[in-house]
């Protein structure tokens, strides 16, 4: 990096004399590979500085990952129109952007990385206050880990007022930033409480939700019900050390990390919403649950059940029919598979088919989340009617849970999934997120007990292996 800050600085120089008018800007991102750098250790380095305003990406395969940190706010109003506004927002920073340095890496250049809330309005004194209804960064630092390597994209706002002391703070900030070195040496501080919230009511929501749909067939097939679990350490939590016991303890999951402030939101969730590379788009049918087995034998007779169990199939077929149709009004080749397969990770087991096709008309990765978000999975069957009955039945905000997170990059590529097994962190305090479908067939008991091994992934994170009896605090 030494041999090439007398460059950079010249190229910023040269592109802020470009800008002709005050009113005129500059995206001016410059993109090096770096060695020994890894995404995560830029995550816990920026910790001390930038704290507050970091994200963290895995996706499932572990070919790509990145940090971020001291991101510039992509603005919307937000509402019902908040999807656009952000996509307004991105294309005008991109239609302002220069790149300079090594070009067409995946995962480098500027990046737009964040979140939308489950709904389009937040309560007032929500808990997710901090995120709003949409939260996305376009970070200064990113740190990317792909096939080919490690590489730091630096990115600046350059306009005519930008000073060159402000230009040569920027280069010295990120070769501070390349310098800095340290150990993944992040721990957890001791759990004071485990409490379930409200579980008794959920029981009696979910009663009074498939005694709706029995007595209403016609109008709601399937309602998503969710509930939370509240985690207090004894100190302030540190997210590395969650994200670190999720990167090794979830395979096959794509983990994720948000900051905004005082408060964070991550998760590793196996379900993906939409991946846009070019004219190709992917995405997943995943619906219907069942546990791990403790042996080989055990897992392979639960996983038989699952792929047998009629309501789990109803389930999952209400989320495949949804995306088939979404997909095929933008997309050619629609590649679904005719039945599901099991799809395995450290505590469940998921019904999954797979979605991939070819986009037949000009369609922005913004525009294919807004159209499946929620998919069945996470609202229900019809999706407008299980919209506006969860409210009823769910004693949650929902905020960023089961709500679309994730980036695109500046040629409109890039993958957005589904924030479910996750958590909201908040200094000492952690809210794990649950839920499951429940159908007119639905057993209460069951659903609960759905719910008790989907926080199981997040439980690991924060180094709990088990909910114990005597942890847990009713109310």
């Amino acid at each position: 990096m030494e041999r090439n800050v007398d460059k950079l600085l010249q190229d910023l120089l040269s592109a802020k004399n470009r800008l002709k008018q005050e009113s005129d800007f500059l995206i001016f991102s410059y993109v090096e590979k770096v060695s020994s750098l890894s995404a995560m250790h830029f995550f816990q380095n920026c910790r001390s500085k930038y704290k507050g305003s970091r994200f963290f990406w895995q996706s499932a395969d572990r070919k790509l990952k990145f940090a971020g940190a001291d991101g510039y706010c992509i603005h919307a109003q937000g509402g019902c129109n908040r999807f656009q506004e952000v996509e307004t927002g991105w294309q005008n920073l991109t239609q302002h952007s220069e790149i300079h340095g090594l070009l067409n890496m995946p995962g480098t250049g500027p990046i737009c990385f964040g979140g939308f809330s489950f709904y389009d309005q937040l309560k007032e004194g929500s808990s997710w206050s901090s995120f709003s209804t949409h939260l996305f960064y376009l970070p200064k630092f990113l740190v990317t880990e792909n096939e080919e390597g490690s590489f730091i994209t630096a990115t600046m706002r350059l306009e005519q007022l930008t000073t060159e002391q402000e230009l040569r703070a920027f280069v010295q900030e990120l070769v501070q930033l390349l310098m800095s070195h340290g150990e993944l040496h992040a721990n957890l501080p001791p759990l004071d409480q485990l409490k379930e919230l409200a579980s008794d009511e959920w029981l009696t929501s979910v009663t009074e939700a498939v005694q709706y749909m029995q007595n209403t067939p016609e109008e709601l097939q399937k309602i998503v019900l969710a509930r939370s679990l509240q985690l207090t350490f004894h100190e302030a939590v540190f997210v590395e050390a969650a994200l670190l016991n999720l990167i090794k303890l979830q395979p096959n999951s794509t983990v994720f990390c948000l900051e905004r402030g005082e408060d964070a939101f991550i998760g590793a969730t196996p379900e993906c919403l939409i991946k846009k590379y070019g004219d190709q788009v992917d995405t997943d049918c995943l619906a219907g649950t069942i546990d791990r087995g403790k042996t080989t034998e055990e897992d392979a007779q639960l996983a038989s059940i699952l792929l047998n169990d009629d309501k789990n199939q109803k389930e999952h077929q209400f989320v495949v029919d949804h995306i088939r149709a979404i997909i095929s009004e933008s997309c050619v080749e629609v590649n679904i598979p005719a039945e599901p397969k099991i799809l395995v990770n450290r505590h469940l087991q998921h019904l999954h088919t797979p979605v991939s096709a070819n986009l037949s008309k000009d369609i922005s990765i913004f525009e294919l989340v807004s159209a499946l978000h929620p998919t069945p999975a996470l609202g229900g069957t019809p999706v407008q009617k299980a919209m506006e009955m969860i409210p009823v039945f769910e004693n949650i905000e929902r905020g960023l849970f089961a709500a679309p997170i994730g980036w695109v990059d500046a040629n409109g590529d890039g993958e957005f999934v589904v924030g479910i097994r996750s958590a909201l962190i908040s200094e000492q305090q952690a809210t794990l997120f649950a839920g499951c479908g429940v159908v007119a067939q639905s057993i209460p008991s069951e659903e609960l007990l759905e719910t008790i091994i989907k926080f199981k992934p997040m439980l690991t994170a924060f180094a709990i292996e088990e909910m114990r009896e005597k942890d847990c605090q009713l109310s």
